[in-house]
């Protein structure tokens, strides 16, 4: 499964949903309110 995601909320909850799509084979973009490093 091939797809890309956006991850609105780059808190904890948000981090842990972004590394289960990486391991579905998803380009995750994360949306947060302050920038972060990457």
């Amino acid at each position: 499964m091939n797809g890309r995601s956006v991850v609105v909320g780059v808190g904890s909850i948000g981090r842990e949903i972004a590394r289960l799509l990486k391991r579905m084979d998803f380009v995750v973009s994360g949306v947060g309110r302050s920038a972060r490093g990457a």
